[in-house]
């Protein structure tokens, strides 16, 4: 097993064909370094090296897997029942790709492919390079950052639907309906229950019908910044 490889840019999981016997796996969740997954990640589950599924992270909870089973007599590769089921990621960080484990923890099945109908798990992926760049989208212009009384953003003609914003743990601590607004959005540091948040780095999630743009501020009780 590897983790943090680093790989060329144009090194995709290539998963083997359809051989006409998926297994499904249940993606209840996935975190990175404890906290959001960026939207179009890969993820890909292996048959020791060989690589038998493959998706793309929509930001879903309960995102399906689907993995294929071998079939010796057509002479078809795939995953051999009772073997460990092994998973990777596919990052992009500061332009340079990444192909990172991820740790699994079943809620349903052994771990082993052909457990049942299908199995249910929650992968954690841990990444050691810098994830600064990772979530600063700059197509959305977020000031002043840090910030202290309110933070505005602006979304560049973006039409979003939906802000989620996550602390550094990951856990959601405000969501709001934004109707397909497009402009500007300002943020007062509340959380949910109105409360002031504490001081620390937050992830806020624009969502649109089509994608998502992930911003990362920084709320300081005393930051200090100029007009």
């Amino acid at each position: 097993m590897f983790q943090n490889i680093k790989a060329q840019s144009g090194t995709e999981f290539i998963p083997v064909d359809p051989t006409g016997i998926p297994y499904s796996i249940i993606i209840a969740n996935i975190t990175l370094n404890g906290g959001v997954l960026p939207d179009s990640t890969e993820i890909a589950v292996f048959d020791d090296t060989l690589c038998v599924g493959y998706t793309k992270y929509a930001g879903n909870i309960n995102q399906q897997l689907v993995a294929w089973e071998g079939d010796q007599s057509m002479g078809l590769q795939g995953f051999t029942t009772g073997h460990t089921m092994i998973f990777k990621v596919r990052l992009l960080v500061n332009n340079d790709y990444y192909i990172i484990d991820a740790i699994p923890s079943y809620s349903q099945g052994t771990g082993e492919f052909g457990f049942g109908n299908f199995s249910v798990v929650d992968l954690s992926v841990t990444a050691t390079v810098n994830l600064e760049e990772l979530f600063t989208d700059k197509s959305i212009i977020a000031y002043p950052n840090p910030f202290n009384k309110q933070i505005d953003f602006n979304l560049n003609a973006n039409s979003f639907r939906l802000v989620q914003i996550f602390d550094y743990t990951g856990k959601i601590i405000c969501s709001k309906n934004l109707n397909n607004l497009s402009g500007h959005f300002t943020w007062s540091g509340l959380n949910n229950k109105g409360i002031k948040v504490s001081d620390g780095f937050y992830l806020v999630k624009f969502i649109s019908e089509s994608n998502s743009k992930i911003v990362k501020v920084v709320y300081r009780q005393n930051a200090v910044y100029q007009k």
